[in-house]
């Protein structure tokens, strides 16, 4: 998978375009979310990017690695607004878009309140970072991307338009195919999941799918799996923060697929056996979270109206790949700044 982004500034009557820089952080976020549906749809591990946030007067030190605390680095946060959140799913392509754009009052992150954007005008803005939840709820965990914006004399200003949109690309090389031909592409690379697949209690907003990934397999077509090695009996799926190593595959692939070594010559009558299999494909099944009426609920009490679990939907899907493999197998599914 690789990302990148386009990022459009306007003040006023100027016009800058950027690319900021995606942080580890935004990356492994990724990771967790298809390998714990669960866990990486919590809230620190979001991937919707709904906060904007400013510093102001002076610069911030950071590289890719960087774990920021908007808290502590930042000024001032602005969300955005839901209707101005867009994202478009094809077969190898996730494309989002946000509109951020400056309001009567913003969000001192110092002393947690609401303030007029007023006391901000004309001071330099030097950093411009974006994280996925609204910073008053302080569970967004660290910031996703930054863009430095110290070398340009830009800074909010009275009477003048403040605008920021942000493009995100998100690509993959690998085939897809899925069994319900509501789902159009990958949704593990989506950031703010698919299509509705499950009946949903008409009183509760109808949910999006998330993708878990459950398996690999080996096949000589892109829509069906010869062999399949479940992760957690048969393969260990392992998160190496920006990448997942898929460990064991050696031990079971070793009964499948017989590769010629340098170090053995094989006498005129023996032969190493070549593979039938042309692709690898990695299975993602589908995941939606289903809300119900709690039957233990009573008007004032403890319990929550609503009970809510994480739901197989049936629906599932391949990413497949071209099967090239010298010597020893080793697959990871890997995470990239494009």
């Amino acid at each position: 998978m690789k990302i990148k982004n386009f990022i459009n500034l306007k003040i006023g009557k100027k016009s800058i375009d950027f690319h900021n820089l995606i942080l580890d952080e935004y990356l492994e976020r990724f990771v967790k979310a298809q390998l714990d549906v669960n866990t990486g749809n919590l809230a620190p591990n979001l991937r919707k990017l709904r906060t904007l946030y400013l510093k102001l007067d002076t610069p911030l030190s950071f590289d890719a690695t960087s774990k920021i605390d908007p808290f502590s680095s930042f000024d001032i946060a602005m969300p955005i607004n839901l209707d101005e959140f867009s994202q478009n799913i094809s077969d190898k392509t996730i494309t989002a878009k946000y509109i951020y754009s400056a309001g009567e009052r913003v969000y001192n992150l110092s002393a947690r309140r609401y303030e007029s954007i007023v006391g901000y005008y004309n001071r330099k803005i030097t950093a411009i970072g974006f994280n996925a939840l609204f910073a008053v709820l302080r569970l967004g965990g660290y910031t996703c991307s930054i863009l430095n914006t110290s070398n340009y004399n830009i800074s909010l200003e009275a009477s003048q338009e403040f605008v920021l949109t942000r493009r995100d690309t998100i690509s993959t090389d690998a085939d897809f195919w899925c069994n319900d031909s509501r789902v159009k592409g990958p949704i593990h690379l989506t950031v703010d999941g698919g299509p509705s697949l499950l009946y949903q209690d008409p009183f509760v907003t109808p949910q999006p799918t998330y993708a878990q990934l459950y398996s690999i397999g080996l096949s000589s077509y892109k829509d069906y799996m010869d062999k399949e090695y479940v992760i957690g009996q048969d393969i260990e799926a392992v998160n190496n923060g920006t990448s997942i190593s898929l460990n064991g595959l050696e031990n079971v692939l070793s009964n499948e697929l017989i590769f010629p070594s340098e170090k053995v010559q094989p006498s005129n009558s023996i032969y190493p056996s070549k593979s039938n299999y042309k692709y690898v494909i990695y299975k993602y099944k589908l995941f939606q979270r289903i809300y119900s009426r709690n039957p233990s609920y009573v008007e004032g009490g403890d319990e929550d109206e609503f009970i809510s679990t994480w739901t197989d939907t049936g629906a599932y899907y391949y990413q497949s790949m071209p099967l090239n493999i010298e010597g020893n197998i080793e697959l990871k599914i890997k995470y990239e700044r494009s």
